[in-house]
């Protein structure tokens, strides 16, 4: 966060490779991409960009009410599913003079890139956005050796796999398109290998698929993460010594596993309220949430156990290999996000699966409340990840 000082020099100091002027936030589209350009941190300065609002492009003040809705729609721009991976920045007011506040969207250089917003890698180019070269682009890749990412799924895969183990057509026909934008992608010739590293699943230093593209574009995924799978079993009772009702395994790439949303909301029954309306016991939102954070969230890296999804006669269950990441807290947990697979999560906002990043939990205790049921009761630690959710029980 600036100091004062700082922030004065920076109002006073003309538009740059790291500042941005904006007199007001009426333009969404290019604050995105200038926090694009500032994550990408084109000429290597490891310093972080910033976004000032409420200053003349001639350095005056614009005297603009800093308020908090401001701020929150600064916010938002981080986790809206746009530019991707997420940006690191902070967003706070400061009282430049007395009685005048500026709004400060300070954005950290990406230790993973390139960042695209909309499928467009945005550079700084001096004191304007401009779209990356191939080359560019390549260069902003092959940063990750030097960053020494520390995420699993953006690690090389240092089993004997090999390019031909990939579903190359299903990631130049599907994946490809749906993270690049259209203009690009027509004129990039470059060998798939550079295509694979430019979206994070081919390390291209030691010439190996990251750990991300066996979880998604993998042939026989389980040859080479034998965790990678999901177990679903329905028990006639509150606990696993009842009969078992039915049962499933679901197994191949995260984007198959996903399938298993299909099957699992048909074990969600109706109940009858004392007013006579029929509802159902589980709002199917709050299922599929689970799912999708199960398989979004879990270490893949910790021995071969699967996800776990049970669902009893008077509760359901997930439990999953890898808890807390990173500096998420039980006390923040459900409020602040914070990504172990981060490529993942980019994956599957993109074929859809994800809307909107952050808002799984929250979706969860929301529809939870809206149907009637009671609140879920998660177990959190950094090496497992428990959840219980509770039926509705107000039967006529």
């Amino acid at each position: 966060m600036l100091t004062l000082e700082e922030a004065r020099k920076l109002v006073a100091t003309p538009e740059s490779e790291r500042i941005e002027r904006k007199r007001a936030f009426s333009d969404a589209e290019a604050v995105r991409s200038a926090i694009c350009a500032f994550s990408n941190d084109m000429p290597g300065s490891n310093k972080p960009g910033f976004v000032l609002i409420g200053v003349e492009d001639d350095g005056q003040l614009a005297r603009l009410a800093i308020t908090d809705d401001l701020l929150l729609r600064l916010s938002a721009l981080r986790d809206e599913g746009n530019i991707l991976p997420l940006p690191r920045m902070e967003v706070y007011r400061i009282e430049i003079e007395p009685g005048v506040e500026i709004a400060v969207v300070e954005v950290a250089a990406s230790s993973a890139g390139p960042v695209r917003l909309r499928g467009r890698t945005c550079i700084r180019v001096g004191p304007r956005n401009a779209i990356a070269s191939l080359e560019e682009e390549r260069l902003l890749a092959e940063r990750q050796r030097l960053n020494m990412i520390d995420r699993f799924d953006q690690k090389p895969y240092l089993g004997r796999i090999t390019i031909d183990d990939l579903r190359v057509d299903f990631f130049r026909d599907e994946y490809l398109p749906r993270m690049v934008a259209k203009e690009v992608l027509e004129h990039d010739t470059r060998p798939v290998e550079q295509q694979l590293a430019a979206v994070r699943l081919w390390a291209s230093w030691v010439d190996k698929p990251t750990n991300a593209s066996v979880l998604l574009i993998a042939k026989d995924p389980r040859e080479w993460i034998d965790g990678l799978w999901m177990q679903f079993v329905r028990f006639d009772g509150p606990d696993r010594s009842y009969k078992v009702i039915s049962d499933a395994k679901y197994e191949g790439s995260v984007f198959d596993q996903i399938k298993a949303l299909e099957q699992i909301p048909k074990n969600i029954r109706t109940v009858r309220t004392a007013s006579g309306e029929e509802v159902p016991d589980y709002p199917e939102e709050a299922i599929r949430e689970l799912v999708i954070n199960a398989i979004l969230h879990r270490a893949y890296d910790v021995g071969n156990s699967p996800s776990l999804f049970y669902w009893y006669s008077d509760h359901v269950e997930v439990l999953n290999p890898g808890g807390l990441f990173g500096d998420l807290t039980a006390d923040l947990f459900g409020t602040k996000t914070t990504y172990r697979n981060e490529v993942l999560a980019e994956a599957m906002r993109a074929f859809g699966y994800v809307h909107k990043f952050g808002t799984g939990v929250p979706t969860v205790r929301r529809t939870l409340a809206a149907n009637g049921n009671p609140p879920a009761n998660f177990d959190l630690t950094h090496t497992s990840f428990w959840v219980n959710v509770f039926p509705r029980k107000d039967e006529a």
